[in-house]
């Protein structure tokens, strides 16, 4: 499953969200496909891969220690 994370980081997170992205580790099952920072609001966006919903929810629990975030279930146009 495909799955597609926007971060809303405030500014006073910004060094600790530059931190997380540099260590951050997936865990197991998870596979980042993309990771970028925007400018403009959103901050960032994680383009990632899932075995399931729980899995997803977990990593996403991770970025959202330094900002608010928003998933979305993600399908290639390719599949439709």
């Amino acid at each position: 499953m495909l799955f597609v994370t926007v971060i809303s980081i405030p500014s006073e997170k910004a060094k600790e969200a530059v931190e997380l992205a540099r260590k951050l580790k997936p865990p197991i099952g998870i596979n980042v496909r993309e990771a970028v920072v925007l400018f403009g609001k959103p901050d960032a966006l994680v383009l990632f891969e899932a075995p399931d919903e729980k899995t997803a929810m977990g990593f996403v629990l991770e970025l959202s220690q330094v900002g608010e975030t928003r998933t979305s279930m993600a399908v290639p146009i390719a599949e439709l």
